[in-house]
C-alpha cells in the first residue's frame, strides 16, 4: 500500500515537469521580416512580405492607414490574398482619378495569446507616367560649328521619368565627347552635317515611355517679312529668336515657319512689344532741415509700360500719419521728427525692370534745457554744483558764464579761477569753496547749428549758517485763558536764534520791557505775573534781525480766579511732530507745486490739516502764510511772482496746535514771464547788453507813497526787452518791478512807506539775459499825516496845588507814519 503511494507521486511529478517545460517553449510574436514600400504600376501584381515567428503560431492581419485591410479569407472575391506565410498579395492594382484603394501605409500586426507584434510601415505608391511632355522640343536651326541646344522636360510621373534621346529611331550615345546631357537638354558642340536627324526625346520610368519628335528647319517673319538674320543684333539659337538690344522700331507681328521638303508650317502670330526700363529723370538727393519743418523728396522717372514708384525709409516704416505722396511719385514728409532720420529709397519699376536711387535725411533739432539748474544758497567754503542736462540734434556744445562776467566755462578745460571753477563732460558747474563774491546769476548756455538756448540759476553765498533767511519762531504764544492774578509765560521760540532780537507787542503796541508784571526771560519768552483783566488782549512775538522779522500772535484771556485752562508746557506734549521736508514736484509760472511726508508722531490728538508758509527776499523780509487748512500731503501754492526764488516750510495741525516747522525746502526759482527764444545767439545779446550804460535822474517825490524814477541810456541794443527796477530800504531786501522798453525811460513807483530812505538801481534785460547794474540813487519819502491820535489820555489834580498832572499813550504803533517830534 506504501508502494503504491510512492509510484503516484512519481508520476504526478513527471507530469508537472512535462507542463513546465511546454510553458517555456511557448513564446509571443516576433516579426522576423518587416515589408518594404513598394511603387507599383496600376494593373499590376504586387506582394508585401511580412514574417513573424513565436508559439503558438501566430495569426496575421493586415492593416492599411490604420484600417483592417480585407482580404481573400473574408471575401473570396477580394483581389487581395492573405499567403500562409502572411505576406499580402495583390493579384492587381487598382487605381483610378476618385478611388485609390490600394495605395497607403501598410503595417501587419502577429497575434497569439501570449502578445502581439507590429512591423514597421510600408508605403505602396502607384508609379504613373502621363503622356503630355511638360516642355516639347522645338525645331533648331544653326549654322555648321555653332552649338545647338535642345530642350525636353518630360511629362510629369511617379517616380520621376528619366529623360534620353534617340535620333533618328536610334539611342544618343553620350560617349560622344561633343555631346552632353543636363536633365532633359541635349547639347552638340560642335555641330556636324552628320548630326541632322529626327530626334526623340524619351522619358522613361518603370510605367512605360513617351516620345516627342521634330525637323529641325525655322525661320521668322515679322510683320510678313523674312527676318533677316544679317543685322549684328539679331540671332537665332535653334527655334528662338534673339534680338539683343531692342528697340522700338522692333515692335510688332512675328510668326514662326516651320519648312521641310514638304512645305511650310506658320505658327501662330505673337506680338513683340518693346518696353523701355525704367530711367530716372530727377533723383532725390540729400536734406538737412530743422525739425517740424516739411522735406520734399522727387523722385521723376521715364519708363514704357509707365513705372509705378515706391517708397520706403531703411531705417523702419515711413511716419504714420506725416507722410504723403505728391504728383504721383515725389514723397513729402511733414512736420519731420529726429526719429525720422535715415535713408529714404525711391524704387521705381515696370514690367522689364526697376531701379533704385536713395537719399540721407538728417534733422537737425534746436537744443533744449532737459534738466535746469537749480537755484542754491551756500555757506562759504562750501561746494555747490549746478546741473545743466541738454539735448539736441546734433548735440549741442554747452558752456557756463556768470553774468555780467565774460570768461566762458566749456567742459573739460583745466579748473578757472585759481582752480574753484570746472565743468564737467556732462555740462555739471561745480564750484568749490565758495565766496561771498561767488554770488550772482549763472548762465548755461547750450549752443549748435540748429540753435542755442540758456537757462540760469542763482548762486546766493552767505558767511555763516543763518544765512538771509528771516528768522523762524519754532512755536510762539498759544491761546489760553488763565485766572485773575495768576502767572503765566508766553513762548517765542526760535529755530537757531543766534543775532535774533526778540520783542512783543500787545494790540498792535510795543511792550516795554521794563513795566512792572513783565519779564523777558532769555530764551524769548515773556512772563506776566499777577495777571489782571487788562492784560487780556493779543500778544504777538516778533524775532527781528538783518535779514527780516518774523512773528507769532495769540490771545490771553484773564478772567476770574478757577478759569485757568491750564499748563502750556504739558501741551507741547500734545503737539504732531514736525513734517519732513517739502520737496519741489512741479514749477509755472505763478505756482509751485509741494509734497512731504507726514512725521509720524501726531502727538495728542490726530493731524488735521497743514499750514504752508513761504520767504523771498525778492517779495519781503518775513515769512509769510500761503495756505492754511490744507488736507493733503500735497499743494499747490499759487499767485506766486514770476521769476523769483522762493523757499517753503510747512507745519502740521491738531487740535492742540501748530507744530514746530519742517525742514527749509531747496530754493525754487519760477518760471520766467517771457521764455527763452529759440534760434538766437545769445552770447551776441549778452555782449550787446553788456555795452549798454544807464543813469538813474534823480527821483522826483509824488507823495509820500510813490515816485516817479527817470532814467536815460547810453550805447542802445537793439535786445533791450526791457528795464528791471531794484529798490530796497536801507539793509533791507531787494523788491523787484520790469519796466517795458519804451521811450519814455520812466516809471512811478508806488506803495512806498513814508518816511523810509530807498536805494534804488536799474538794468537792461533780454529774456533771463541782463546787462550791469546802474549807479545806485537814493530816494527819501516824506512824513505823512498821523492817522491816529494819542490814546489813554487821563488828568490827576495833584495834592494842595492848582496844577494837575495830564499822562497819555502815544498813538498805535501802526498808524505812526513818521517820527513823533512833539505834543501839543
Amino acid at each position: 500500500m506504501n508502494f503504491g503511494n510512492s509510484l503516484l507521486v512519481i508520476i504526478s511529478s513527471i507530469s508537472i515537469a512535462a507542463g513546465s517545460r511546454a510553458r517555456f517553449e511557448e513564446g509571443a510574436p516576433r516579426i522576423v521580416e518587416d515589408p518594404s514600400d513598394l511603387i507599383v504600376s496600376k494593373g499590376e501584381p504586387a506582394t508585401l512580405n511580412c514574417k513573424a515567428d513565436g508559439r503558438p503560431t501566430p495569426t496575421i492581419e493586415w492593416y492599411k492607414d490604420g484600417e483592417r485591410v480585407e482580404t481573400d479569407r473574408d471575401d473570396p472575391r477580394s483581389h487581395r490574398m492573405l499567403l500562409p506565410s502572411g505576406s499580402l498579395f495583390f493579384l492587381r492594382i487598382v487605381h483610378g482619378r476618385r478611388s485609390k484603394p490600394d495605395e497607403g501605409v501598410y503595417t501587419c500586426v502577429a497575434r497569439n495569446y501570449l502578445g502581439e507584434a507590429i512591423s514597421r510601415n510600408a508605403s505602396l505608391e502607384v508609379a504613373i507616367l502621363r503622356d503630355d511632355f511638360r516642355q516639347a522640343p522645338s525645331d533648331v536651326v544653326v549654322a555648321a560649328g555653332e552649338p545647338a541646344v535642345l530642350e525636353c522636360v518630360p511629362p510629369r510621373g511617379h517616380p520621376e521619368p528619366s529623360v534620353f534621346w534617340k535620333r533618328n529611331n536610334v539611342r544618343v550615345s553620350i560617349k560622344d565627347e561633343r555631346i552632353a546631357m543636363r536633365g532633359g537638354k541635349l547639347m552638340i558642340s560642335p555641330t556636324k552635317k552628320s548630326d541632322a536627324g529626327m530626334y526623340v526625346c524619351v522619358g522613361t520610368n518603370m510605367v512605360g515611355e513617351s516620345r516627342r519628335c521634330w525637323k529641325p528647319s525655322v525661320f521668322w517673319k515679322r510683320n510678313n517679312v523674312r527676318v533677316s538674320i544679317k543685322d549684328e543684333r539679331i540671332a537665332m539659337r535653334g527655334g528662338k529668336l534673339m534680338i539683343s538690344p531692342t528697340k522700338k522700331s522692333d515692335a510688332g507681328m512675328y510668326v514662326c515657319v516651320g519648312t521641310n521638303m514638304v512645305g511650310e508650317r506658320d505658327s501662330d502670330p505673337a506680338e513683340l512689344v518693346v518696353y523701355e526700363r525704367p530711367v530716372l529723370v530727377r533723383r532725390p538727393v540729400n536734406q538737412v532741415v530743422m525739425e517740424e519743418e516739411t522735406v520734399d523728396f522727387l523722385c521723376e522717372v521715364h519708363g514704357d509700360p509707365a513705372p509705378t514708384v515706391r517708397w520706403r525709409r531703411e531705417e523702419g516704416e515711413l511716419p504714420r500719419g506725416r507722410f504723403e505722396i505728391r504728383n504721383g511719385n515725389n514723397l513729402r514728409l511733414l512736420r519731420v521728427k529726429e526719429q525720422d532720420e535715415g535713408t529714404y529709397t525711391c524704387t521705381s519699376e515696370n514690367s522689364v525692370g526697376k531701379t533704385e536711387a536713395s537719399a540721407m535725411l538728417q534733422v537737425h533739432v534746436p537744443p533744449q534745457i532737459t534738466a535746469k539748474p537749480r537755484d542754491q544758497i551756500a555757506t562759504q567754503g562750501r561746494s555747490i554744483t549746478f546741473q545743466c542736462g541738454t539735448t539736441g540734434n546734433p548735440p549741442p556744445a554747452i558752456f557756463w558764464q556768470k553774468e555780467g562776467s565774460q570768461m566762458l566755462l566749456f567742459p573739460g578745460q583745466p579748473p578757472s579761477q585759481s582752480g574753484r571753477y570746472s565743468v564737467s563732460m556732462g555740462g555739471e558747474l561745480t564750484i568749490t569753496d565758495v565766496h561771498p563774491e561767488d554770488s550772482g546769476f549763472y548762465v548755461c548756455q547750450a549752443i549748435s547749428v540748429a540753435g542755442s538756448v540758456l537757462t540760469k540759476a542763482l548762486l546766493e553765498v552767505e558767511g555763516g549758517p543763518s544765512g538771509r533767511i528771516p528768522p523762524i519762531i519754532r512755536q510762539g504764544p498759544a491761546n489760553q485763558t488763565v485766572s485773575r492774578g495768576a502767572a503765566t509765560q508766553l513762548h517765542c521760540r526760535l529755530v537757531g536764534g543766534a543775532s535774533v532780537k526778540i520783542s512783543w507787542e500787545k494790540d498792535g503796541e510795543r511792550l516795554e520791557e521794563k513795566k512792572p508784571r513783565l519779564t523777558l526771560m532769555e530764551n524769548g519768552t515773556l512772563q506776566i505775573t499777577d495777571l489782571k483783566d487788562s492784560d487780556s488782549g493779543m500778544y504777538t512775538c516778533i524775532a527781528s534781525s538783518s535779514t527780516g522779522e518774523s512773528s507769532w500772535t495769540g490771545m490771553l484771556t484773564v478772567r476770574e480766579e478757577g478759569a485757568s485752562s491750564g499748563s502750556r508746557v504739558s501741551e507741547f506734549i500734545q503737539l504732531p511732530g514736525p513734517p519732513q521736508k517739502p520737496v519741489v514736484t512741479e514749477v509755472t509760472k505763478n505756482t509751485v507745486t509741494l509734497t512731504w511726508q507726514s512725521n509720524p508722531h501726531e502727538g495728542g490728538a490726530a493731524v488735521t490739516s497743514y499750514v504752508l508758509e513761504a520767504f523771498s527776499q525778492s517779495v519781503g523780509s518775513t515769512w509769510q502764510t500761503v495756505a492754511d487748512h490744507v488736507k493733503q500731503e500735497r499743494h499747490t501754492v499759487v499767485g506766486l511772482f514770476p521769476n523769483t526764488v522762493y523757499l517753503f516750510i510747512v507745519r502740521a495741525v491738531n487740535s492742540y496746535g501748530l507744530s514746530d516747522p519742517s525742514p527749509i525746502s531747496e530754493p525754487v526759482r519760477t518760471q520766467d514771464g517771457s521764455p527763452t527764444e529759440q534760434g538766437v545767439d545769445h552770447r551776441q545779446v549778452q555782449r550787446e547788453l553788456g555795452e549798454v550804460s544807464i543813469y538813474l535822474q534823480k527821483p522826483v517825490v509824488l507823495s509820500p507813497t510813490s515816485a516817479r524814477i527817470s532814467w536815460t541810456v547810453a550805447h542802445q541794443s537793439r535786445y533791450i526787452q526791457g528795464y528791471r527796477l531794484f529798490y530796497r530800504t536801507i539793509g533791507g531786501s531787494w523788491l523787484v518791478r520790469d519796466v517795458e522798453a519804451t521811450s519814455d525811460y520812466s516809471m512811478v513807483l508806488e506803495d512806498l512807506h513814508s518816511s523810509k530812505e530807498y536805494e534804488i538801481k536799474i538794468r537792461p534785460f533780454f529774456n533771463e539775459l541782463q546787462g550791469h547794474d546802474s549807479l545806485v540813487v537814493l530816494l527819501r519819502t516824506p512824513e505823512e499825516v498821523l492817522s491816529g491820535s494819542p490814546q489813554a489820555v487821563s488828568a490827576v489834580q495833584l495834592a494842595n496845588s492848582t496844577s494837575i498832572s495830564i499822562s497819555w499813550e502815544p498813538p498805535l504803533h501802526n498808524i505812526q507814519t513818521g517820527i513823533i517830534q512833539e505834543y501839543k
